[in-house]
């Protein structure tokens, strides 16, 4: 029986007008009254992540920045909070430095960018939320008194495997590099991802791994795809991720979560 449901948003819960689609908020709201807990898994800054929660009337936890933060959308209670070490966060920037790379590093929820570029401003436009143009990363980091939560460069699609690669191999056991988006390297602590927030808020509510059903649609939604009881990818996904998953959905555009929650949970006795 499913007790949990984590959804990724871009791409799998919202349209691509970054909207909830309204058979997927019924459908949600359903199982919710039912009893099941549902949260919000997504590689979205907190303040990003959390109009939507409020829309679909969620109190509980956000699980946001990849899973290095998971805060309440009700009381904001911090249950974790996991940022990328100062010394590693540094020589990111200073290679997105060196190599004219966009990078964006997120501290206490708020954003940071060397400068606002073309590819910034689509982000914000995104996200929701402006962008503080701080000129040089490295010395900015030197001077904040707190590490980055998450760090994310912006690259071309066919340049980001190629930076994935390179980071992870430079950073092998002390960052998690992955991507989302084609044009969204992201960054965090080594050990942390979607699945470590999901862990954190099933723990909260006494929820086992086997009744947890997630739902995604990229790459950083691997691991809760791949640990979870359910694992359920929408057909745009990557070949790879779908291969990993229980089920995948015939509907997109959002809607795949209908379908998932009618077939899995509301079919259910």
């Amino acid at each position: 029986m499913i007790r949990l449901i984590a959804i990724d948003l871009d791409d799998t819960l919202l349209a691509p007008d970054l909207t909830i689609p309204e058979p997927s908020r019924q459908a949600l709201r359903k199982a919710f009254a039912r009893g099941v807990a549902v949260v919000v898994a997504t590689g979205r800054m907190y303040r990003s992540a959390l109009p939507y929660a409020r829309e679909l009337g969620l109190s509980l936890p956000l699980i946001t920045y990849n899973g290095a933060l998971v805060k309440t959308a009700g009381t904001g209670e911090v249950l974790s909070h996991t940022p990328v070490p100062r010394a590693e966060a540094e020589g990111v920037a200073a290679l997105c430095a060196a190599e004219e790379l966009d990078l964006n590093v997120y501290l206490e929820d708020e954003l940071y960018v060397a400068r606002r570029t073309t590819a910034v401003k689509h982000y914000e436009a995104i996200a929701g939320l402006p962008a503080h143009e701080v000129g040089d990363l490295v010395a900015f980091l030197r001077k904040e008194a707190a590490d980055p939560t998450k760090l994310l460069i912006l690259t071309d699609p066919e340049e980001g495997e190629a930076v994935t690669r390179r980071l992870a191999e430079l950073y092998r056991g002390a960052l998690n590099v992955m991507r989302s988006r084609p044009r969204f390297v992201e960054i965090v602590r080594e050990g942390v991802d979607k699945w470590w927030g999901v862990l954190a808020v099933a723990e909260r509510l006494q929820v086992s791994p086997a009744e947890i059903m997630a739902i995604g649609d990229s790459l950083n939604d691997r691991e809760m795809i791949r640990r979870a009881g359910l694992g359920v990818a929408v057909p745009h996904a990557p070949a790879s991720l779908q291969a990993e998953a229980d089920y995948v959905t015939q509907a997109d555009d959002g809607l795949g979560v209908a379908e998932a929650i009618e077939r899995f949970v509301l079919s259910q006795e």
